[in-house]
């Protein structure tokens, strides 16, 4: 996994504005932008880019049938992102983000930005929504991170052990929903000689 530099997640940053406001330009919708909140300098990697795969399941759950426009993925250096302009009223549009990022203590680690028809963000706190948690202590997160309050690594460790914890919800679930389409749709599969199919006992 590479390391990233300041300079390069600034630069990642400053790219990102300019396709969103290009984005905005050209559906004159609001734009729903995801990155993940992953401390430290290693941003991309199995474990984050499977946390930020589930967290596309969901948001195309949650918006899918609401007007969808353009969207856009990138996998980079810096960390997978989202764009995706949706037809949706941008305050609404933020207070299903906010729903979504508290369904699960993982959802610390997405960051869902929405911005209007007009490029401007709309914040948790002008919908009044606290600001968002540090996820070691509770007290207000961007404090947290300005003041380099928590040792990085044992930051960086609870971001690994939520998204762990989060799959080890996930998963059983999941490997059994598999498990039994599978059963079925062997049974189900037509002709099969010697063994039991849909014509044959």
């Amino acid at each position: 996994m590479t390391e990233c530099t300041l300079m390069e997640i600034l630069n990642a940053r400053e790219e990102r504005v300019k396709r969103r406001e290009a984005l905005i330009k050209k559906s004159g919708c609001p734009v729903l932008s995801m990155t993940m909140n992953i401390p430290g300098a290693v941003k991309d990697g199995p474990l984050i880019r499977r946390t930020f795969h589930a967290w596309l399941d969901l948001l195309w759950t949650a918006f899918e049938k609401s007007g969808a426009s353009d969207a856009e993925i990138r996998y980079e250096k810096t960390g997978p992102e989202l764009l995706w302009a949706l037809d949706i009223p941008a305050r609404e549009l933020k207070r299903h983000c906010i729903d979504l990022e508290e369904t699960d203590p993982a959802g610390r680690l997405a960051d869902l930005d929405v911005y209007d028809e007009k490029g401007h963000a709309v914040s948790r706190t002008e919908l009044g929504f606290q600001e968002r948690p540090c996820i070691l202590c509770g007290a207000p997160g961007r404090a947290c991170a300005a003041g380099q309050m928590h040792p990085l690594s044992e930051v960086r460790a609870e971001a690994e052990r939520r998204m762990r914890a989060f799959f080890s919800r996930k998963d059983p679930a999941h490997f059994a929903e598999l498990a039994v389409s599978s059963i079925i749709m062997e049974a189900r599969t037509t002709p099969k000689p010697g063994l039991v199919d849909g014509r044959n006992s």
